[in-house]
């Protein structure tokens, strides 16, 4: 399995940044345990993944499995649940007025005792802002002005109105913005020159595992072979990974919704793909089959650039294409079948090789010709930010907000051929707001078909037989509420 646990930080696929190894000192504001190990404590309950020579910052780290493992000992203001509806975390309430988000904070405490306040909010949120290559960057820079009012309440002044401003105040709170000291429900302590999970005493929630033993591995290749002799645990598949982790260990797999798209780019500036040909390539494409055979159904099909399991899609059904009329359909086909089309696909990938070859077969069946481009990543996203394409398969990481805007919106970072249209734009400036519903984005979208959406992967996680209590997994946190797992008795 090609394994790459990572944060995705360009939208098309994902990279993989290391950097230099801590010193003990800086290890995650650990705990020395100097009490005596012959105490009523368990050695091992259960393990799970860890990098201690990647950044060991939850805000800064780049690394997906210290990025999922630090979210237990670190928490937002504000998550997203598998529906992507935003749910509070340190923040007590919200009130949002124009631009303005005024965020009162509950009364916690972080592991060492001391109080969350206001500063500690701030600091956070201005070093996400300084460091571009955060996941939590294009998050915090959405506000333009992060303030302290009081001990207990910040004000944020937002770049523009948004639906779900506030799922965008995820960034992991540290103790001044600088101490690896968090509020999670466990932290770090140190036991035999090693560091492991234990349970945050301050926490209101405290966690029915009363320890966490961590594994490091120096290649990414051999988590199958630990995870299948019990060495870990749990581990989590990103949903913009290769599909299994074989393994020869009883287990049990959780899936849950991630936010990563599979979709078709489209050349825009390419006459040849007017609204008419692109909604008669989507028509042709069968999501269903694509996600039941090449992604074994750990993916929804969509056909709008929204996850279906989005909470404010529950009463569309956006998981097919509407059918042109049959005139246009069949003149717009027909078309189709005098070119030769071209599609870029990034190599080294299974499921994008068999999603590519899917898609080629589909459009053979009508006698459209599709060749396939495979190439590596470098001359990949050359091409595709050059604009020197007929199609290419991408993948990208759509906001908490569901707003993919940035692949066709005037000025999106990854509208390459410059595709601009007014009625779209007025479509989404006027759901943005909250002006009109989301059914005129909808069918705006649906009319222009400025990119082809295929479906939205599903993050899994492979887990013991023995654990049991695994729930609100999302896009944002793998573990979920981890503090209510337990280990079933025999």
């Amino acid at each position: 399995m090609k394994k790459r646990l990572t944060v995705v930080l360009i939208i098309i696929m994902l990279l993989l940044c290391g950097c230099d190894a801590p010193s003990e000192s800086q290890i995650l504001g650990a705990y020395s345990n100097s009490q005596n190990e012959t105490q009523a404590q368990q050695l091992r309950d259960i393990t799970l993944l860890y990098y201690p020579d990647m950044d060991i910052n939850p805000i800064t780290t780049t690394c997906l499995a210290n990025n999922q493992l630090l979210k237990l000992v670190y928490e937002p203001l504000v998550t997203v649940d598998n529906t992507f509806k935003p749910q509070y975390v340190l923040a007590k309430d919200i009130k949002k007025e124009g631009l303005t988000l005024t965020v009162t904070l509950l009364d916690v405490k972080f592991s060492n005792g001391d109080l969350l306040s206001s500063s500690d909010v701030v600091k956070s949120f201005e070093l996400a802002k300084k460091s571009t290559g955060s996941p939590y960057y294009s998050s915090a820079a959405f506000f333009t002005k992060i303030k302290a009012i009081d001990e207990k309440t910040v004000s944020f002044t937002a770049k523009e109105q948004i639906q779900d401003a506030e799922s965008l105040l995820c960034v992991p709170i540290i103790k001044d913005g600088k101490e690896l000291i968090g509020t999670g429900s466990y932290r770090f302590e140190k036991k035999n020159g090693k560091f492991l999970l234990v349970p945050n005493e301050h926490s209101a929630n405290q966690p029915n595992i009363s320890e966490i033993s961590l594994i490091s591995t120096k290649k990414d290749e051999y988590i199958t072979s630990l995870f299948s002799a019990g060495e870990l645990d749990v581990v989590s598949i990103p949903g913009n990974d290769d599909l299994s982790l074989t393994s020869l260990r009883d287990c049990q797999t959780v899936s849950y919704s991630s936010n990563n798209m599979l979709y078709i780019g489209v050349n825009l500036s390419n006459q040849l793909f007017t609204p008419e040909i692109r909604a008669a390539i989507s028509n042709v494409i069968d999501r269903e089959k694509i996600v039941s055979r090449e992604l074994v159904s750990l993916a929804t099909p969509t056909a709008y650039p929204f996850n279906p399991d989005w909470y404010k899609l529950d009463i569309y059904n956006v998981s097919s294409a509407k059918k042109p009329d049959d005139k246009t359909y069949q003149n717009s086909i027909q078309l189709l079948k005098q070119t030769k089309l071209t599609m870029l696909v990034l190599e080294q990938s299974d499921v994008n090789t068999a999603v590519a070859n899917a898609i080629k077969e589909q459009l053979l069946s009508l006698g459209i010709t599709l060749e396939l481009s495979f190439k590596n990543a470098e001359q990949y996203n050359s091409l595709v930010k050059s604009g020197e394409f007929d199609l290419y398969l991408g993948q990208t990481a759509v906001p908490a907000t569901m707003d993919a805007s940035y692949l066709y919106g005037a000025g999106g970072a990854m509208n390459y051929t410059g595709y601009y249209n007014q009625e779209l734009e007025d479509a989404y400036n006027s759901y943005k707001t909250g002006q009109k519903g989301i059914d005129t984005y909808l069918l705006a979208f649906e009319k222009e078909m400025p990119i082809i959406p295929i479906a939205f992967r599903k993050n899994v996680m492979y887990c013991a037989s023995a654990l049991e209590g695994f729930e609100n997994q999302s896009a944002w946190n793998s573990y979920g509420s981890f503090e209510n797992v337990y280990i079933k008795t025999p």
